[in-house]
């Protein structure tokens, strides 16, 4: 349908990540 731009596709991918990592965009933990 809509085809996202590659920032948009890469902060998806990036959220994704960091979830997996335990670390939530929303919860701002200091955890590296």
């Amino acid at each position: 349908m809509g085809q996202k731009s590659e920032s948009a596709e890469k902060e998806e991918r990036d959220e994704r990540a960091r979830a997996k990592s335990g670390t939530d965009s929303r919860t701002t933990r200091t955890e590296a």
